[in-house]
């Protein structure tokens, strides 16, 4: 099973999402989506979600606070993937960002997201994390 890690990206409230490259051979290429991508075999999620925020923007970002998790089956080949959903707030990090995977890097605040190309996955991670952050719960009881 393929085990993937995203992480909400937070400056002052604004989400940050990377518009991700036209390149077919991606997922969801010319989409706004969150930082992140596959943990690697032997590597624990939360230091791939760390490694993958490196590795996409030159931030050396020390915690994440890990949110929840899922499992989706996704593609005609109908595989199996684990998401691992994590948050960091770099408001005191941001403008020292250097963007090295996708096309470009923005903040927005949730009601610009409608106005985005997001894929669905990400929109729904999205509409949670506000859900729990108007209610005051991180662990709110929110379906997929």
């Amino acid at each position: 099973m393929q085990k993937i890690g995203h992480v909400i990206l937070l400056v002052d409230g604004n989400y940050v999402l990377q518009l991700r490259d036209n390149n077919p051979r991606i997922s969801v290429p010319g989409m706004w989506s969150l930082f992140g991508g596959s943990i690697e075999e032997n590597e624990d999620h939360n230091s791939g979600v760390i490694r993958e925020i490196k590795e996409e923007l030159n931030l050396s970002v020390n915690q994440v606070r890990f949110l929840w998790d899922f499992e989706e089956v996704e593609g005609p080949l109908e595989i199996k993937k684990h998401f691992y959903i994590y948050e960091a707030d770099i408001t005191e990090l941001w403008g020292s960002h250097e963007l090295l995977e996708g096309q470009d890097v923005n903040c927005f605040c949730y009601d610009q997201l409608p106005t985005l190309k997001i894929p669905p996955l990400i929109q729904e991670v999205l509409a949670r994390h506000f859900m729990e952050r108007l209610s005051g719960n991180s662990k709110a009881n929110l379906s997929f």
